[in-house]
């Protein structure tokens, strides 16, 4: 459907506000994008995106397109999806992997609470572990579809999808000089030389390399006196008072008493995060594999929502590897 593509293209080019970064985030190359761009243009007689040497920002009409083509998307996402349920139910089994903070804003969450109204039937296996684990199971036929915190760097038969981004925040604990009221923002350099709390490097390369390389514009290397598994533990080890540390700011739902939440500024900010689905690029892909991945961009495009009480509660479940730090 050559028109439900465009579509496709134009949302992420408008979320983007940029074709370098939006034919990244669609893996295909930079030429072809700008072109589609221009014959959707041309199509409706209307220019969509104020541009120049770089992109301003979206046209009245682009902003009309913008909510109607997200509407339309999701309603054919929907519709390609009942219709295969209709002629064909989807057993699976389908395996699930996602990284623990895996529930931002509830997407994940959500996104399972929809697939099981979608198919009752549905096999499902869930494993939390952390990005380099899921990458590994990907490669090795473990998981069909994985849940990882970005960047990440994929094989040429892997494919990538952003579905939610954050910026990083700093916590401290409560007695903390940086947990006066009279401060509301805290730069990195000013956390040079506190005793920091992350996940090890290995297990989340990616963001562990933002977060380091953010540090290293400002002339420091943070020392890490805990390592732990997820931003959740983290945050536990705040509230006891063992360091500080730096989180997704859609994580501060979850933030306990005794810690205080502080945002990033200055050299090296803003810190992003981004949660990613990936999955193997593959003709054959299952249908069970090809739904999820539909209903996850439907509940990415919804945007953020609270939690609520409806929804399976994933820290529930146990990591992959529990002999982690």
């Amino acid at each position: 459907m050559p028109q439900l593509r465009r579509f496709r293209q134009f949302i992420v080019v408008a979320e983007e506000l940029s074709f370098s970064r939006a034919a990244k985030r669609l893996n295909i190359a930079q030429p072809p994008l700008t072109a589609a761009i221009k014959a959707l243009e041309a199509e409706l007689g209307q220019t969509l995106i104020d541009r120049g040497t770089r992109v301003f920002g979206l046209t009245t009409a682009g902003k009309v397109l913008l909510r109607e083509a997200k509407l339309t998307v999701a309603q054919a996402d929907r519709a390609m999806s009942r219709v295969r349920s209709a002629e064909q139910p989807i057993e699976g089994p389908l395996r699930i992997s996602f990284v623990g903070m895996g529930g931002a804003y509830n997407l994940v969450p959500r996104s399972l609470r929809q697939l099981r109204a979608e198919h009752p039937k549905m096999e499902l296996v869930l494993v939390k572990a952390t990005t380099a684990q899921q990458m590994k199971m990907l490669h090795t036929r473990q998981v069909d579809i994985a849940i990882v915190a970005g960047p990440v760097l994929t094989a040429d038969r892997l494919s990538t999808e952003l579905l939610f981004s954050s910026q990083m925040v700093a916590i401290v604990p409560d007695n903390h000089r940086f947990a006066s009221p009279s401060v509301t923002t805290v730069s990195l350099v000013d956390l040079a030389h506190e005793n920091w709390i992350l996940f090890p490097p290995t297990e989340g390369p990616g963001l562990y390399g933002s977060i380091v390389a953010a540090c290293a514009q400002t002339g420091f290397h943070p020392y890490v006196s805990h390592c732990v598994p997820d931003f959740q533990t983290a945050i536990g080890l705040v509230a006891g008072g063992l360091g500080i540390s730096v989180i997704p700011m859609s994580l501060r739902s979850e933030i306990r008493p005794g810690v205080a939440v502080r945002q990033l500024t200055g050299c090296g900010t803003p810190i992003n995060y981004d949660l990613l689905m990936t999955w193997r690029s593959e003709p054959d892909a299952s249908p069970a594999t090809a739904s999820y991945i539909s209903i996850l961009r439907r509940v990415a495009q919804q945007g953020p929502q609270e939690p609520d009480l409806d929804v399976p509660d994933l820290s529930l479940l146990p990591s992959a590897h529990p002999e982690l730090p």
